[in-house]
């Protein structure tokens, strides 16, 4: 999985993605088993400070999250994504 830290101005975003690691996989499926590995397509977090008269008020935070288990059909896919979209949900109301 490859592991970006960007940085645009006062946000901060780190992106995680299986895409482009292919070869990497197929080294090392013997090592990890076949049945473990899945594709996380993006996974995606941004942090933004809000300012209140120049002092930290809060750090919005946006997550996006596709995990894609091996040869999943789209139903399932929808349903990981509806699962992480209500995990996401319950965090915010909790904080």
């Amino acid at each position: 999985m490859c592991l970006y830290h960007l940085f645009e101005d006062d946000e901060y975003f780190m992106i995680l993605s299986t895409i482009g690691n292919e070869e990497i996989v197929r080294e090392n499926t013997k090592l990890l088993g076949s049945d473990t590995l899945g594709d996380v397509k993006v996974n995606c977090l941004k942090l933004k400070p809000i300012y209140e008269d120049d002092n930290l008020k809060e750090i919005n935070c946006t997550h996006v999250m596709l995990v894609v288990p091996p040869a999943a059909p789209s139903f399932v896919i929808a349903k990981i994504a509806a699962a992480h979209s209500l995990i996401l949900t319950e965090q915010i109301t909790y904080i």
